[in-house]
């Protein structure tokens, strides 16, 4: 309906910015949308090279909804070699990699994005945001709590909506460009990352 945008949020040398973000019909049409991800891509790894650091650039996905076609979609383009960059897909309602701390991933998203921004007293963070107010409002929006298994938890989408509160785009593409998956390797790559979140759940 317009409401939500498509978001597109770039790490790179401890700087996180904002670098696309458009709402409206135009946003439902996965190719659409993929390709102005692949515009993005092509940008990151020109950069790269002008850098002499390896091209490869990590984006990262919201799975859920219309991002899993693009998810499928931008790997597919990978193996015909539009680009050199490792996609990785990111479904915040699956279980969190520390489960006995968070509820899913979701929480652990938002809860290690608020640590990483806001480091213990006397300690300077190694991340620098470059946004406006309303970035960093939705990054202050959510609320959490303990489940009933003294996880913690976020609040949902419908709970913000409840109170007034928009649905939290920039600020969920701003974390999963901080947000790092397990591996076993750690590359010499920067991250792209892609939030269409009015499909996040919780």
């Amino acid at each position: 309906d317009g409401g939500d945008e498509f978001v597109i949020a770039q790490a790179d040398g401890g700087i996180v910015k904002i670098i696309h973000r458009s709402s409206g019909q135009a946003n439902q049409n996965a190719v659409d949308v993929a390709n102005v991800i692949l515009k993005h891509i092509h940008e990151a790894e020109a950069e790269h090279e002008r850098r002499d650091r390896p091209p490869a650039v990590r984006v990262k996905i919201d799975t859920i909804g219309v991002g899993w076609g693009i998810v499928s979609m931008l790997k597919k383009w990978g193996e015909e070699k539009k680009h050199r960059s490792k996609i990785i897909g990111v479904n915040v309602a699956e279980r969190a990699k520390d489960p006995g701390k968070f509820r899913n991933m979701r929480a652990e998203l938002w809860w290690n994005g608020r640590t990483l921004l806001q480091p213990a007293e006397g300690r300077e963070s190694d991340v620098r945001l470059d946004v406006d107010r309303k970035v960093a409002t939705q990054l202050a929006g959510p609320t959490f709590k303990s489940d009933s298994a003294g996880r913690i938890q976020i609040e949902s989408k419908q709970e913000m909506k409840r109170r007034g509160v928009s649905s939290p785009d920039r600020a969920e593409a701003i974390l999963l460009a901080l947000y790092e998956p397990p591996s076993k390797e750690v590359p010499n790559i920067a991250p792209l990352a892609f939030s269409q979140s009015n499909q996040w759940a919780m």
